[in-house]
C-alpha cells in the first residue's frame, strides 16, 4: 500500500526549463506539486504562514 499523497497547488506555479534535442531552450509552467507521506501516526497540516 502506498502511503503517499500528491497535492497540486494551482495558486502557485513553477517554470521548468530544459534544452530540447534541437538545442532550443524550452519553458513550461506547471502548478507546484507536493508529495507528502501519509499513514498511521503521520500528521500533515498547513498553516497560513506557508501559503504565499
Amino acid at each position: 500500500m502506498a502511503w503517499v499523497t500528491t497535492v497540486f497547488d494551482d495558486r502557485r506555479q513553477e517554470e521548468i526549463t530544459w534544452i530540447g534535442e534541437d538545442d532550443v531552450q524550452q519553458v513550461a509552467t506547471a502548478p507546484v506539486i507536493t508529495f507528502a507521506r501519509t499513514g498511521p501516526g503521520i500528521a500533515w497540516a498547513t498553516s497560513p504562514k506557508e501559503e504565499r
